[in-house]
């Protein structure tokens, strides 16, 4: 039980890599728009002030360049990652901080 949650990190931190490669892929084949996306931008930067409206906006943006062709799928990409590191991060923290205030 222990190895597999010690080695958890890393399958999903592979099997994320896995899927941007095969989407990065598929968008190279397909024609772009000259426009960015504000959506991926917006969940780009905001994936830096909260995580969890970066996160979701960087999922809207990335349907939306999926059926507009725009630009930006990087960004959005980049703000899921930084927003779900993010959210991983803090998350034990806003636990600890509310069981210590609990126990007192």
């Amino acid at each position: 039980m222990a190895r597999a949650l010690i080695f958890a990190p890393f399958i999903l931190i592979a099997v994320a890599i896995v899927f941007t490669v095969r989407g990065a892929k598929a968008r190279a084949l397909r024609p772009v728009a000259d426009r960015f996306s504000t959506l991926a931008i917006l969940g780009f930067v905001l994936s830096f002030a909260g995580a969890l409206p970066g996160i979701v906006l960087s999922h809207v943006a990335l349907a939306e360049i999926k059926r507009t062709n725009e630009r930006g799928w990087g960004l959005a990409v980049a703000g899921l990652w930084v927003g779900y590191a993010a959210l991983i991060v803090l998350l034990p923290v806003v636990v600890a901080f509310l069981g210590h205030f609990a126990n007192n």
